[in-house]
């Protein structure tokens, strides 16, 4: 199959403050990488993020997936801020990283499937320094769409070959389970649980959909 990438670009807005609730004006961009066949800035030639939302928080870092890394068989992640930055961790060759978080403290999390050591990992901007986090829960095959909030607490979808449950992690042997499906709790009301948010309280919310197991088809009820 024929891959044609385009250059793309990471941006941030400076903007000039305004009043509570008034949209604010952008009187320059500062450009936090660019990627291309030559040309790349903060990149080298031939990186690419294509199609993947970087993170960005409140003090102007910003955190994206590398889909392709020239000379490397693994993806990558890119951290940097204030017009500089550069990959800082890499996938296990031929694994895939999914989406990314970002918290203001710096600790950007996302998730590694298809490789040999599955599970959530980290990158801490401040102590330069990242890895595994966690595989929990026991009996957990799938992570995706890991969120942090302020208090370093994360949450995602964890799959079971087939059913997914929400949990939450807090750096203790024990997550919390904040719904799960039919197929791994028989009283649950929820056929599918759809990708959640996260917030600052631990708490998770998202759209499921309601049925007995194997009930997932779009005629069942949200």
């Amino acid at each position: 199959m024929l891959r044609i990438h385009v250059g793309w670009a990471v941006a941030l807005g400076l903007c000039v403050l305004v009043a509570r609730g008034e949209v604010p004006t952008y009187e320059t961009f500062e450009l936090q990488c660019r990627a291309n066949f030559s040309g790349a800035y903060n990149l080298p030639n031939g990186a690419f993020f294509t199609s993947n939302t970087p993170a960005l928080n409140d003090p102007g870092q910003v955190v994206i997936k590398l889909t392709t890394y020239p000379g490397s068989d693994a993806q990558a992640i890119w951290f940097g801020g204030q017009g500089s930055g550069g990959v800082v961790f890499f996938s296990q060759p031929d694994a895939f990283f999914g989406s990314v978080s970002l918290n203001n403290a710096g600790k950007t999390v996302f998730d590694q499937f298809l490789g040999t050591q599955n599970g959530i990992y980290y990158y801490d901007g401040a102590a330069a320094a990242g890895g595994l986090l966690t595989a929990l829960p026991f009996g957990a095959t799938a992570w995706s769409s890991p969120q942090i909030n302020a208090a370093g607490q994360v949450g995602y979808r964890a799959g079971f070959s087939g059913p997914q449950a929400w949990v939450s992690y807090d750096g203790t042997p024990t997550v919390a389970v904040h719904a799960a499906e039919v197929g791994l709790q028989p009283t649950s009301p929820y056929s599918f649980l759809f990708t959640p948010a996260f917030n600052n309280n631990r708490q998770i919310a998202g759209k499921v959909r309601l049925g007995g197991a194997g009930q997932t088809g779009e005629s069942q009820p949200d």
